[in-house]
Order: structure tokens, then sequence, then C-alpha cells
């Protein structure tokens, strides 16, 4: 079993086990305990490589006990502190803050079983970040988060690779986050900055509000374009994508795979309400992308030699300003274990499409007003 399936297993699990769990221990047992051992591969059973209850001691004073420490050849590489699953983690980042001062590892995990934060000492050495360098949610997991979490893996763990990583992921997230506020609520300084070649005239209060909401659509009309363009720079895809001008059927330059995978789905609409000409799909190494008119619908991750399905992810498109997307603001990921268990999520899929038909029928209105 590959580490994204000993991953998105253990994400299954929590969130079976999320509703049932009491105590404080129960958490720590059922979901903390297993996520060490099932999928960073430590043997908590060992205390000299999973030590429980250890002590926190600054200068020769005991004021504390870490409810665990892992150890890689006897020294101290992650110290752990555990919650119950309902717990709001915003509340104990001050706790660990102490407990890493009076520890020699380089990393600390604050977790409730369902959501774990990544803190180390990138701002100032030796003093823990209050800010984590990253955060996992088991019940909205993503392949960046996957990837990342291999590296806290007993085989592959490296202090001072991992140390580079976590400051490189930690200013992505900062500069990421910023950007996303930008995006949503375009300060005056940034809509300055972007409309100073364009707009020649004096910066007044009245210009930026005239200009931010043409700075909102032009970086979401970008953002969709380029995503567009990346897709289509596969050159297995063309302007046509998966169709022909006129019945959408899948183009002779896929696997016989990739083709089934989209007959599959497309074999799921209505001809009467969905024409098979808006659907098309594009591959890229292990992924094929489905879309429906300009968005994607879905998007497949399957084995290297194609023997199974592993994964499908439905996406948010990028919608127009206006159109109400707060029901599908996260990414449902699904594990199937055949094609034909794609019909269990026909109903999601469907909704997805009328949903992208919505908006792009919003978005003409509003084009020709």
């Amino acid at each position: 079993m590959t580490f994204a399936e000993l991953v998105r297993q253990h994400a299954d699990k929590a969130k079976e086990l999320k509703g049932i769990v009491q105590t404080e221990e129960a958490t720590k047992t059922a979901l903390i305990l297993t996520f060490f051992k099932d999928v960073l591969d430590y043997d908590i059973f060992d205390p000299i490589e999973f030590v429980p209850e250890a002590s926190a001691t600054i200068d020769k004073t005991k004021w504390g006990s870490i409810d665990y420490v892992v150890q890689i050849s006897g020294k101290p590489v992650i110290i752990v502190e555990a919650k119950h699953v309902d717990v709001n983690l915003d509340n104990h980042t001050q706790q660990l803050f102490r407990y890493f001062a009076s520890s020699d590892a380089r990393f600390a995990i604050l977790t409730n079983g369902i959501e774990y934060r990544f803190y180390s000492d990138i701002e100032q050495s030796n003093k823990m970040d209050l800010k984590p360098f990253m955060s996992v949610d088991f019940l909205n997991l993503k392949d960046a988060q996957i990837q990342a979490l291999q590296r806290f893996c007993k085989k592959e763990f490296d202090a001072d690779t991992l140390h580079d990583a976590a400051n490189e992921m930690k200013w992505h997230g900062e500069i990421r986050a910023a950007f996303k506020e930008q995006l949503a609520n375009p300060s005056d300084d940034f809509v300055r900055l972007l409309i100073s070649h364009a707009y020649k005239g004096e910066k007044t209060k009245a210009v930026m509000n005239r200009f931010r909401p043409f700075v909102k659509a032009a970086i979401t009309g970008y953002i969709n374009e380029a995503i567009h363009d990346r897709i289509l720079a596969d050159p297995k895809s063309n302007d046509q994508g998966a169709g022909s001008d006129n019945d959408g059927e899948p183009h002779d330059d896929f696997e016989p795979f990739e083709k089934q995978m989209f007959e599959t789905v497309s074999l799921l609409f209505d001809d009467d309400s969905f024409k098979k000409s808006r659907f098309r799909m594009y591959q890229q190494k292990e992924h094929l992308a489905i879309w429906y008119r300009n968005s994607m619908l879905c998007l497949f991750h399957y084995n290297a030699d194609k023997t199974a399905l592993i994964d499908i992810q439905f996406m948010q498109p990028f919608m127009e300003e206006g159109c109400n997307w707060r029901k599908r603001e996260r990414r449902d990921s699904h594990p199937i274990g055949n094609m034909s268990e794609i019909q269990i999520y026909a109903d999601r899929l469907i909704a997805a499409a009328e949903d992208i038909d919505e908006c792009y029928i919003e978005s003409a209105r509003r084009k020709a007003k």
C-alpha cells in the first residue's frame, strides 16, 4: 500500500470515529496513536522511540508533562500535544509553546486527532513560531499535504531537510493567505499597484473603489485561463479535448482506459439535459481531468499500471462573481475500487454540472447587459 493510500485510509477511519470517541484518552488511542503507528510508522510501544508523559522542565523546574515525545536514535525530534477530538486547538498554542522551549526537539504537533498543526522555530531559533507552518485536516485532505506528511515518516525523517521544507511551507502559506485575502477584498495599496500602469490619474479613494471590482475580475479571469492553458499544454490534448466537433466522443489519441473512464462519466448524463459536446477530457501523468463547458467537473487519480482507480475528486470551478458556491467550497475526495462505483456519485456529478450551467447562464446574462 502506498503512503497516500495509508493516509486516505486513516482519513476514512477518522471520519468514522469522530462522533464516537468520547474522551481525550479515546481520542489518543483511536485517532492519534494510530496515525503515528499506521501512517508514520513509529513504534508507539517502544518507550524509547515514543515516550509518553515526558517531563517538561525549564531551569530544573518541572511544570508539566508533554503527551508524547518522538525520538530517533535516542534524540527527541517531535513533541506532540494531544487534545480531545472536539477541542478547539486555537486555545492551546501557548501551552505547546512552553513545552517546545523545554525540549530539544525541532518540531511540535498540536492535534485533536482530526486536525494536525505542525510547528517549528523558523522565525527565531529555539523559539516555537506561534503560527503553524502546516495544518492538515483529515476531513479535508489535499494532495500537497499528503506529500508533506511523508517527510515525517520514521524512515524518511531528516531534521535539517525537513526544517528547510518547513521554512518554505510557512512562507508560501503566509504569502498565499495574503494573496487570497487580496483576491477577496483588494486593499487600496494592491489596487494602486495593479492599475498604476493603466491609469495615470490621481489614485484617490473614489478611484480605488471604482477599480476594485475590475481588479478582482481581471485576476479571477487570468487564473481561470492559466489553469485551462496548463491542461491544454499536455501533448495528448488539443483544442477539441477529448471530443469531436459534434458528439463529444473520446479522441483516438487517448488510451482505452482513459476513454472508458470518460465514457463512464458521460453516460451518467441525460442527452436531453446535457449536450455531449460540452464534455472534454485532458490527461496529465496519472490524472485524468473531465471538464464540462469551461469548468473542471471531476479529476481522477489512478495507478501507474492503470489496473485500478484510486480516487475521484470533484472540483469547484472558478465561477463568476455573484454565483453561490458556498455549499461546494471544499473538494470532496472519494476512493473507488472500480469504474462501476462511479455510479455511486452520479447525483453529485450531475449536481455539479447543473451548477456549472447555472453560473454559465448567469455569466452570459451579465455580459449581455
